[in-house]
């Protein structure tokens, strides 16, 4: 039995792991974290630096009392486990990378539209990030459905606090340092973390295993649920 812990991107919360939550529950610890500002604490403020992102999920670590966990972590979610498995490696058992990269600079269009929506309570309501853009063009309505409900779904004041921690993150220098188990699971069609960054941090972290999902977005937990389970599964496996 592994502790594991699940890290949600960014605008999200810990509802975008539910699927695997409901998978692993029974033969691990699991715990699918809310950082601050958002899900459970939507009245708390969020942090704009992974440094503190990646503090909040060990004390949540604490109060489940997770000495050690592997912890998964998607897209923003992969910057904050990154920066907990290199400034507190004695928390982690393992470490898997999804869909994320060691540096997570937004787009400058992406990070005006997220501003204007978090101080500018007259801005247009469409998310700075629209769903379509995010998926697999063979993405089925069922998904489609299911990411809707959990994407950009946190208040526009949190997800460009996100989006501030995601612009200042990059570790690409320190990859190097990072010696715990790790599986990296990237996908052939993300646009928003294309398979190069999920291929650099497998060339950069040693013995780093790497996995590229086909016919995948930027949701491979998801999108390729039952693969995603699989190579999760596996992994633990070579943990055990």
């Amino acid at each position: 039995m592994a502790n594991l812990v699940f890290i949600h991107g960014a605008g999200e919360d810990g509802r975008v792991w539910d699927r695997q939550v409901a998978a692993f529950s029974a033969a691990h610890r699991v715990l699918a974290v809310d950082l601050p500002g958002r899900g459970a604490r939507r009245a708390e403020p969020p942090f704009t630096s992974h440094e503190e992102n990646a503090k909040d999920v060990l004390r949540q670590m604490d109060v489940a009392a997770m000495a050690r966990a592997v912890l998964v972590g998607h897209s923003m979610g992969g910057g904050v486990a990154l920066v907990a498995a290199l400034n507190h490696p004695d928390r982690l058992s393992g470490l898997v990378l999804v869909a994320t990269g060691a540096r997570l600079k937004m787009h400058p269009d992406l990070l005006e539209k997220a501003r204007q929506r978090a101080e500018d309570p007259g801005a247009s309501n469409e998310p700075p990030v629209r769903l379509g853009r995010t998926v697999a063009e063979s993405v089925s309505p069922e998904v489609l459905d299911f990411l809707r409900a959990r994407t950009m779904s946190a208040p526009p004041k949190t997800i460009y606090a996100d989006f501030q921690a995601n612009n200042n993150f990059d570790v690409m220098e320190r990859l190097g340092e990072i010696s715990a188990p790790i599986l990296v699971i990237g996908a052939d069609e993300d646009r928003m973390t294309p398979p190069k960054f999920s291929e650099y941090l497998a060339q950069k972290i040693h013995g780093a295993h790497l996995i590229i999902l086909s016919s995948c977005g930027h949701y491979p937990q998801v999108e390729q649920e039952a693969d995603f389970n699989r190579t999760l599964a596996d992994f633990l496996k070579t943990l055990a």
